[in-house]
């Protein structure tokens, strides 16, 4: 099965900074800018919403406002995190990443680390799987999140310099995901972090 993988290039710290902090303002701004997919997201989860899991809306609420929020709650909590991540950041086209089943990823994240020397932790799928970036109960299933800092990119950066993909021992479309990746850590290397989102 295809899942989609979502990247937002932003500062981290000032996303961290929301929750928590009360803003109503922003609460408002956001639910407005995205009133059309908190919808979609109230409709595709209502079995979820009957039985006591929170609106996105509500979520969201929750999380600017520092609410404690139950197990169940936990991945409404970042689908509304992702919101936040929207509005204060630029999603960045990932190409053949973006519509993947996590086996293309695993493919995907052994030919970056075998053939071209990437530090496992920093590639796929190790950054879904590392701690969340943000302050929140972790996500329980969908969606995966992950991140990684202005710094990691600027790193990456200065190891794929130059890579000479035709050289790469793997068939066409997990050289196409390398060369994704690559432009990735190449669009915000040490300028923005980036966080992603996969469900």
């Amino acid at each position: 099965m295809s899942y989609s993988v979502i990247v937002y290039r932003l500062c981290l710290e000032k996303l961290r900074s929301i929750l928590g902090s009360g803003d109503a303002v922003l609460q408002r701004e956001v639910e407005t800018a995205y009133a059309q997919d908190i919808c979609r997201n109230n409709e595709w989860f209502a079995r979820q919403i009957e039985g006591g899991a929170p609106r996105l809306e509500e979520a969201l609420a929750a999380v600017i406002h520092g609410k404690p929020l139950a197990a169940r709650e936990t991945s409404q909590c970042w689908y509304a995190a992702e919101l936040l991540a929207r509005y204060l950041g630029k999603r960045i086209g990932l190409g053949s990443l973006e519509g993947v089943s996590s086996f293309y990823l695993d493919e995907v994240g052994r030919l970056l680390t075998t053939a071209l020397n990437i530090p496992p932790h920093l590639s796929f799928p190790a950054i879904l799987d590392r701690a969340p970036p943000l302050s929140l109960p972790a996500p329980n299933g969908f969606p995966y999140v992950g991140y990684l800092t202005a710094k990691e990119c600027g790193e990456l950066s200065a190891l794929l310099h130059n890579v000479d993909l035709e050289q790469l021992q793997g068939d066409r479309e997990t050289v196409e995901g390398v060369d994704d990746y690559i432009s990735l850590v190449e669009t915000v290397a040490g300028k923005e972090d980036v966080v992603l989102f996969y469900y």
